[in-house]
């Protein structure tokens, strides 16, 4: 009796169960990093419109990095399972965190421009504040320590100067009365801010779309 097996006959439920539960994982992480894209979403766009240090303002950063976080595993787990579509796989996970890195930097520049804004308002008095320690950074210009007296006590604040200061050099701030603790206000500019702002608008709607291809084909 011939007792050889042709290897065409070998069982292929094994192999084929094994595809089938790869491809549901695959799917399930699939649709659970769109969910975590969607929540980065909504977390910076939280933290873009309430007020720099509040609790929504940190609850809703602590969403945005939590979910990217999440997306990150699923796509990892998503290039680990591979399949049919593995080659867009790569573009989908890049796409995806170029989505997060434009709606973060919108949400940080609207949310630091508010927060200088406020501050800038409601700077309504004018002192004389002693300058030192003048650094001239090249990543964000020249800083300074600004000193000065408000109601018998003494205040500093770190902020930037039109040029590196010899210690002692005097300048007048406006500062706020009700709140003697915060910042001075040296000077604002807000162009960089703006900027930032500008490139997160742009950029999240245009990666939203990269996305989609990479999703779709």
């Amino acid at each position: 009796m011939n007792t050889t097996r042709r290897i065409g006959a070998l069982p292929s439920r094994p192999y084929g169960t094994a595809r089938s539960l790869a491809a549901t994982v695959s799917g399930g992480a699939r649709a659970a990093g769109n969910a975590a894209t969607g929540l980065v979403l909504a977390g910076t766009a939280l933290a873009a419109w309430t007020r720099w240090g509040t609790a929504p303002w940190r609850d809703g950063w602590v969403l945005a990095v939590g979910a990217a976080a999440a997306g990150i595993v699923c796509g990892v787990l998503r290039l680990a399972l591979g399949g049919r579509d593995g080659d867009a796989r790569p573009r989908t996970m890049a796409a995806a965190v170029l989505v997060w890195v434009f709606a973060a930097c919108f949400a940080f520049s609207m949310s630091a421009w508010f927060h200088e804004l406020g501050l800038d308002r409601r700077a309504t008095a004018r002192v004389s504040a002693t300058v030192t320690g003048c650094r001239d950074r090249y990543d964000a210009g020249t800083q300074c320590d600004y000193h000065w007296w408000l109601d018998g006590r003494e205040h500093t604040s770190r902020d930037t100067a039109s040029r590196p200061w010899p210690d002692g050099h005097r300048v007048t701030v406006r500062v706020d009365p009700a709140r003697p603790d915060d910042p001075a206000v040296v000077g604002r500019g807000y162009w960089a801010l703006w900027i930032g702002a500008a490139v997160g608008a742009t950029g999240t709607p245009f990666a939203l779309i990269l996305l989609w291809i990479a999703e779709v084909t």
